[in-house]
């Protein structure tokens, strides 16, 4: 495997570049994981974990999203009517991927995923990881403490113990973001219409 150099963000186009930094991130990642391993790193533990690879994915591949929507709006001298048919597809996009992990958090049916175009990294390494227990030849963690509250004020920590409940919690985190991105486009939208 070749390493790739890490990405730079960017002020100005900054969907655009994350999207970059992420996915040259994920190419690297049995790199960092090698490397972190033999120094004994504690970012190691936390990379060495489902939740942390399948967050990853998932934010590939929304920042994918959001990094196109950036570019298509780059051309200079756009009319109104172009600006608005762009952020229009782009906000079905997010909202089809806000729907697909709203649906998977609340039947953890896995196929809501492979039904939705936009979640193909997220796809690929889950299958790979759920089958082999790896990423890349990475041995990937699946024990994480979940915290649950229960009556009163105490929470309970729970191990989570498969891939499917490490998406799951994934998923909660990375829709919240979705959301957001969501939100700020619709209201863009409603800002060039002003």
């Amino acid at each position: 495997m070749k390493a790739r150099v890490p990405g730079h963000f960017s002020d100005t186009r900054f969907a655009t570049f994350s999207s970059i930094v992420l996915q040259k991130f994920l190419h690297n990642y049995k790199l960092y994981y090698h490397i972190l391993a033999n120094r004994h790193d504690k970012v190691w533990e936390k990379m060495n974990n489902a939740s942390f690879l399948f967050s990853l994915c998932a934010l590939v591949d929304v920042y994918n999203v959001i990094g196109s929507l950036s570019n298509a709006l780059q051309k200079p001298a756009m009319a109104h009517w172009e600006i608005k048919s762009v952020y229009i597809k782009y906000i079905d996009k997010l909202h089809l991927m806000q729907n697909a992990l709203a649906d998977y958090e609340s039947t953890i049916n896995f196929e809501i995923f492979e039904n939705c175009e936009y979640f193909t990294t997220l796809c690929k390494t889950f299958r790979c990881v759920k089958d082999t227990g790896e990423y890349e030849g990475c041995l990937v963690s699946v024990k994480e403490k979940v915290a649950h509250l229960t009556r009163g004020t105490t929470v309970q920590l729970n191990l989570v113990d498969s891939y499917d409940c490490v998406l799951r919690t994934s998923v909660k985190s990375v829709l919240q973001l979705v959301d957001k991105f969501e939100t700020n486009f619709v209201n863009r939208l409603k800002v060039e219409d002003g």
